[in-house]
C-alpha cells in the first residue's frame, strides 16, 4: 500500500497540550474557576471529536464519563455536553470450545455468561421504557449543557474547537474537573450521523490515560499533524438474495464491518451493529409482490437493554430508528411491517426475538478494513445466541442429559435453521401499494439494515442474479460443537 505524507502544522494556543493520537490533541488551561479546552483534530468535515472526564476514578472508563462532543457543520461550531449512561458489552471467548465446519468458526455461548465492557463499545442515545440511555445530551438527562464554546474553526484540515466550562458544574450530572491530582479521561474520533449525532467511532484509546490538569509548570508534548494518504480500498462485495425459492428470511445482528463493510457499502454511518439476513451483512433482497415470506427475528428481546434490543421493522425511509423519531417525523414514515400502534397513537413493535449476534474474536476492530472480502471477515466472527425453550442447547440438554456433546449444522443461506430461542415470526405479503424500494431496519436505532426491492417477477437471469454476494452460491454454515455443561452454566 502507498503512503504520501506531507506535515500540517498547528499550534495550540492553550499553554498545556498532549497529542491523543496522531491526527488528535487537546489543550487546556485553568483560570480561576474555569477550565478552557481547545480540541484539534485532523479529521473529515463529518466527523467529530470526544473528550471529557472517565466515569471511573482508577481508569479510562465510558460509562458515567462527562464527556464534550465537538464537531463543525458548516461554518458553525459546536462543543456539547454529554453523559454516557450505557455501553455495548463485548463477549468474551472461551476458545477450547471452537470448531470449525465447512470452513466457517462460530462459537456458540450464552449471552450471559460472557458479558464483558470495553472502552471501544459506547452506544447511541436511545429511548428505554420511557429512560434515556447511551451517549446522551444532558439536556435529555434533565441536566443542561454546561460548555459555552468559544471559537471552531476548521483550518487546512484540522477542526480546531475552543469552549469553556466551569470546574463545579451546577449540573448534578457533570463532574468536578480536579484542580489537585491526576484525573483520567476519555477520548474518541467518529463519525456523525444524519442528524448529527455520534456514532460508533472509529479511532479510541488502547489504554488508560490520565492528566494532570493544574500542572505546576506549563508543558506540551503536541506535534504537527501528518497527512497520510493511503491507496483506495475498495468496498466488500455487497450482498443480495435474489432467489424466487425463498420464502424465509433468518435475521440476526453482526458487525458492522468497518468502512469497506456497511458504510462503503450504503454510505451511511452505523451504531456499529448490523443486521445479517441469512447470514448476509445488510443485503438486498428481492421480494415479489402477492407472495408471502417470513422473517425470523434474532435481535434481542429485552426492551430494558439500550444496547441489544433491536425489532425488526420495515419503512418506506432508509434509516431506520423510527422509535428515535418526533412525532411529526413519524408521521411522515409509512410503515409496512413490524409496528402497530396503540389506542393513543403510540407506536409498538411486534418483531422482536432473542439475541443471536456475531462478535470479534478478541480482535480489534479497527483492524476490520484489512479483511480483503466479507468472507474472510465473517469467518472471523464468533456467534453467540441466548437461550430460550427451542434453543439448540436447552432441547439437547432435555434429551441426552448434560455431559453428552453435540455437534450440529444449519444451513442459514436458505434462511432455515436458528441456534437461538424463539425467533420472533414476522410475516409479509408485498402487494401494489407497496413502493418499488423500501427498507428494513431496527425500531430502536438507525441504520442498521437496507433495500428490499418489491417486484411484479423476477426478471433476472442467472447471470445477473450472480451480482454481488449471492446467498445461493455462499454457504453459511452454523456449526457448534461443545461440551453442554460449558455452555449452559
Amino acid at each position: 500500500m502507498l503512503f504520501m505524507n506531507n506535515l500540517r502544522p498547528h499550534k495550540n494556543s492553550l499553554p498545556n497540550c498532549v497529542q491523543l493520537h496522531k491526527d488528535l490533541q487537546v489543550g487546556w488551561e485553568i483560570f480561576g474557576p474555569q477550565i478552557t479546552i481547545q480540541l484539534a483534530g485532523q479529521v473529515a468535515e463529518d466527523n467529530y471529536m470526544a473528550f471529557g472526564l472517565s466515569g471511573s476514578m482508577d481508569k479510562s472508563e465510558m460509562v458515567g464519563s462527562d464527556a464534550t462532543i465537538a464537531y463543525l457543520d458548516g461554518y458553525l461550531g459546536y462543543a456539547l455536553d454529554y453523559n454516557i449512561t450505557a455501553k455495548a458489552p463485548s463477549p468474551g471467548v472461551d476458545k477450547s470450545n471452537l470448531v470449525v465446519c465447512s470452513n466457517w468458526s462460530l462459537l456458540v455461548t450464552p449471552l450471559s455468561t460472557r458479558l464483558g465492557g470495553g472502552l471501544q463499545n459506547v452506544h447511541l442515545c436511545v429511548k428505554v421504557l420511557g429512560q434515556y440511555k447511551g451517549v446522551c445530551k444532558d439536556m435529555l438527562l434533565g441536566g443542561f449543557d454546561s460548555n459555552q464554546l468559544h471559537t471552531a474553526v476548521r483550518e487546512n484540515g484540522i477542526n480546531i474547537i475552543t469552549y469553556r466550562r466551569t470546574l463545579i458544574s451546577a449540573d448534578p450530572g457533570d463532574q468536578e474537573y480536579r484542580t489537585e491530582g491526576w484525573s483520567y479521561v476519555v477520548w474518541a474520533v467518529g463519525k456523525l450521523n444524519h442528524n448529527k449525532e455520534p456514532m460508533f467511532h472509529d479511532i479510541y484509546p488502547k489504554w488508560n490515560l490520565k492528566l494532570e490538569l493544574n500542572r505546576k509548570e506549563h508543558s506540551s508534548d503536541c506535534f504537527a499533524f501528518t497527512r497520510s494518504k493511503e491507496s483506495f480500498r475498495e468496498t466488500w462485495e455487497a450482498g443480495e438474495i435474489f432467489d424466487r425459492t425463498i420464502r424465509t428470511f433468518t435475521a440476526t445482528l453482526g458487525p458492522s464491518g468497518g468502512r469497506r463493510g456497511y458504510q462503503g457499502i450504503t454510505g451511511m454511518t452505523t451504531t456499529g451493529l448490523v443486521w445479517y439476513i441469512n447470514g448476509l451483512l445488510a443485503p438486498e433482497i428481492w421480494l415479489r409482490r402477492g407472495l408471502t415470506y417470513s422473517f425470523k427475528i434474532h435481535g434481542g428481546n429485552n426492551p430494558h437493554s439500550a444496547e441489544y434490543y433491536h425489532p425488526f421493522i420495515i419503512t418506506d425511509e432508509a434509516h431506520g430508528g423510527f422509535d428515535m423519531l418526533s412525532e411529526e417525523v413519524q408521521q411522515k414514515v409509512r410503515v409496512l411491517a413490524g409496528v402497530e400502534f396503540t389506542r393513543r397513537g403510540q407506536p409498538k413493535p411486534t418483531a422482536a426475538g432473542p439475541l443471536c449476534i456475531s462478535k470479534h474474536n478478541d480482535k480489534d476492530r479497527r483492524l476490520d478494513d484489512n479483511y480483503p472480502t466479507f468472507k474472510k471477515f465473517n469467518r472471523s466472527l464468533l456467534y453467540t445466541c441466548e437461550e430460550g425453550e427451542n434453543n439448540l442447547n436447552t432441547r439437547h440438554k432435555k434429551l441426552y442429559g448434560s455431559k453428552r456433546r453435540v455437534a450440529v449444522c444449519l444451513d442459514l443461506s436458505k434462511g432455515g435453521g436458528s441456534l437461538g430461542g424463539d425467533a420472533a415470526i414476522l410475516k409479509v405479503t408485498p402487494n401494489t401499494t407497496w413502493p418499488d424500494v423500501v427498507y428494513y431496519n431496527s425500531f430502536t436505532h438507525p441504520n442498521m439494515g437496507w433495500k428490499i426491492h418489491v417486484v411484479d417477477s423476477y426478471a433476472r437471469t442467472s447471470t445477473g442474479a450472480s451480482m454481488g454476494l449471492h446467498v445461493g452460491t455462499l454457504l453459511l454454515t452454523i456449526c457448534a460443537t461443545r461440551l453442554l455443561p460449558l455452555v449452559l452454566q
